[in-house]
């Protein structure tokens, strides 16, 4: 009888450590805007906690990120983690939006990183996507280095 016992709390402790860790992953988030140059292929890098960059804007409700051709943005805040909706859209030389890339399904290998000891000075935190066709992207991913992509546009926007 001992044994069916601790059995039974064994799988009680794994069900309820599972539902907190599923409860925690659900955590919503303010969603994002992401904003892009038209014809952007490549990787895009969102540097966080930079101290003398600015904070994210929001806007409507969105935390706003426009990227420059160069791929990469810093900001000083910290980044948010949960689930959200993000939108992504190109924007055009004048800076008006175009229609969401989503759509085309251009997103991929979305990842935050988090590098350092542990002193706040020290801390990297960062998150990296690709834009553009699985094909590219492949190529992208042999073309890696010691295991981080190259930031910036694979080919020079028009």
């Amino acid at each position: 009888m001992p044994h069916s016992s601790f059995t039974g709390f064994i799988i009680t402790f794994f069900m309820l450590w599972f539902s907190v860790s599923q409860a925690a992953c659900l955590k919503e988030r303010r969603p994002s805007k992401y904003f892009i140059p038209e014809g952007y292929i490549g990787w895009v890098r969102i540097n966080y906690l930079v101290k003398e960059a600015p904070p994210i804007p929001i806007e409507d409700g969105y935390e706003v990120f426009r990227f420059t051709v160069s791929g990469e943005l810093n900001t000083s805040s910290d980044i948010a983690v949960g689930q959200a909706k993000d939108e992504y859209y190109y924007y055009s030389a004048d800076g008006k939006p175009l229609d969401p890339i989503v759509e085309t399904k251009m997103i991929r290998g979305h990842g935050v990183i988090n590098e350092g000891n542990g002193k706040e000075y020290e801390i990297k935190r960062y998150v990296e996507f690709f834009i553009g066709p699985d094909e590219e992207y492949r190529k992208s991913v042999e073309r890696m280095k010691h295991g981080r992509p190259t930031i910036g546009p694979i080919k020079p926007i028009k």
